[in-house]
């Protein structure tokens, strides 16, 4: 007897495995609707039937099993009505399958039939899940013994079958109660789990950045804005596929760097960097990317979020053009192109510095064109622009080392900064730009001194000193030329600081 009640005991855990998993994303209570009540009614009520199928005669007509936990089961999930359900069931199942109408029979109908009704009452009225299990299992016993003294003529097989089956009945229940308990907590930690990464999830679409997961190079999770990003205009799914299919063949070396220093480091990150990727169409755009190692469904994997920022990196290119172009206008005079009064300002007292720290001599040529009021008068404002250009190429083109600078004094007025130059280096260069100029053959019908256009220059050496000032070269430049037009013109001049 003792063997086929264990036996029943472990039919009915298997019963609780099934049941758990029946109702697993829907765990059934009091407070279900009366269509869910029913189901579990049915459903233990099948349970219990099967459990008779296991049964161990007392007598002839007399069977003893466990179906009673269906009833108790039924009553814990769907209280009064789910009790009655399982217990009509199983008393229908007792006279059809098990003996047909017999005392026995009717007895086991009348138990199952007041159990669940008690049980349903106990399962409305106990609030306490613990004490409401354990009496309606009393409960039960106690019904199920009554009809035992019933059935049972003989008292050493009465008291025998007490024992073994109060026995078993109490096992049971403690057993099923703990394992209930077990898979509900397991249901419900599952159901959370996956309501909290549906919640994780509905999050993550919601994110207005592109987010993917790849494990061993292959994609396995990617939100909507990631699946529009990289897919591009083709229609098709990006998941399954390599992550290095996406990366642009100039950022591939240190994608595949990253990627492998965060598979093989546990927590590893990569902070913001800029990266260009490729969509399948083939469109190239740049991406910010941030990427980190996770766990993802128990393989190491990384997850990576990444936003486009090709509308902001145009945007960087045309405001780093602007300030070029900014740049380039600030420092250059308007009409001829070269370096204008600030440059030329800033670059003297530098190279004044430079010269003064190394003790090298500095130089500097001052030149303007002859009598270039008369040829304004002459040819007019538009022909001395164009004369000024001519002459400020020429002048540019003389001066080849990238520390000099030819720069636009003002009105027809040029200098010249030569940088660890001698005086024989500075005349050399002065003397060229004179010759250069005249060179041009610019007509200048109105000059007292030729034909053409020529030019006054005046150049000035030094080696700077702590004492001394930039002032002190360009004024002694500046006198250079003074002195060269009061000489006649179209000639080189050279001064010296004393």
């Amino acid at each position: 007897m003792l063997r086929g009640l264990i036996i029943n005991i472990a039919i009915f855990t298997s019963i609780l495995f099934v049941f758990s998993h029946l109702f697993k994303n829907n765990i059934p209570s009091l407070r279900s609707p009366l269509n869910v009540k029913l189901r579990v009614g049915i459903g233990q009520g099948l349970f219990g039937t099967s459990l008779m199928f296991f049964t161990i005669p007392i007598t002839s007509t007399t069977i003893a099993d466990l179906r009673h936990l269906s009833i108790v089961t039924a009553a814990y999930f769907g209280g009064l009505p789910a009790a009655l359900l399982t217990g009509s069931i199983i008393s229908i199942s007792r006279i059809l399958l098990f003996g047909g109408i017999t005392k026995a029979s009717i007895v086991g109908c009348a138990n199952s039939l007041i159990m669940g009704l008690l049980c349903g009452i106990i399962a409305q009225s106990v609030q306490n899940t613990r004490k409401k299990w354990m009496l309606m299992n009393v409960i039960c016993i106690f019904v199920i013994f009554a009809s035992f003294a019933i059935l049972i003529p003989n008292q050493q097989l009465l008291y025998t079958t007490f024992l073994y089956y109060g026995f078993s009945s109490i096992l049971g229940a403690l057993f099923a109660g703990f394992l209930l308990r077990y898979l509900l907590r397991t249901n419900r930690i599952d159901q959370k789990l996956k309501e909290s990464e549906e919640r994780i999830r509905r999050l993550i679409e919601l994110l207005p950045d592109a987010l993917i997961v790849h494990t061993n190079g292959i994609i396995v999770y990617a939100n909507k804005v990631a699946q529009q990003l990289l897919a591009g205009s083709e229609a098709c799914s990006i998941i399954d596929k390599k992550v290095l299919d996406f990366v642009h063949p100039d950022s591939m070396e240190t994608v595949t760097q990253r990627i492998k220093g965060l598979h093989t480091t546990e927590h590893a990150s990569v902070g913001l960097i800029e990266e260009k990727l490729v969509a399948l169409d083939q469109k190239v755009f740049h991406a910010e990317v941030a990427a980190s190692s996770i766990f993802h469904q128990g393989s190491p994997s990384v997850l990576t979020v990444f936003r486009d920022i090709s509308e902001r990196k145009l945007a960087e290119q045309k405001l780093k053009e602007a300030n070029q172009r900014l740049v380039f206008l600030s420092s250059k005079d308007g009409l001829t192109g070269i370096a204008n009064r600030r440059i030329f300002d800033e670059t003297l007292e530098r190279e004044w510095r430079t010269c003064q720290r190394e003790q090298v001599p500095l130089s500097l040529i001052m030149f303007d064109i002859d009598h270039f009021k008369l040829y304004n008068d002459t040819y007019g404002h538009g022909g001395g622009d164009e004369c000024l250009k001519q002459i400020a190429v020429a002048a540019e083109k003389i001066v080849q080392r990238p520390d000099d600078l030819v720069a636009r004094y003002g009105g027809e007025e040029f200098v010249i900064i030569l940088p660890n130059t001698d005086e024989t280096g500075a005349f050399l260069i002065a003397e060229r730009v004179r010759s250069c100029i005249e060179s041009l053959q610019i007509p200048h019908a109105s000059s007292p001194v030729s034909s053409v256009v020529t030019s006054s220059v005046g150049a000035a050496t030094c080696t700077p000193s702590a004492t001394e000032s930039a002032e002190a070269l360009l004024k002694r430049a500046d006198q250079a030329l003074y002195a060269a037009k009061n000489n006649g013109r179209n000639q080189v001049v050279q001064g010296q600081i004393p």
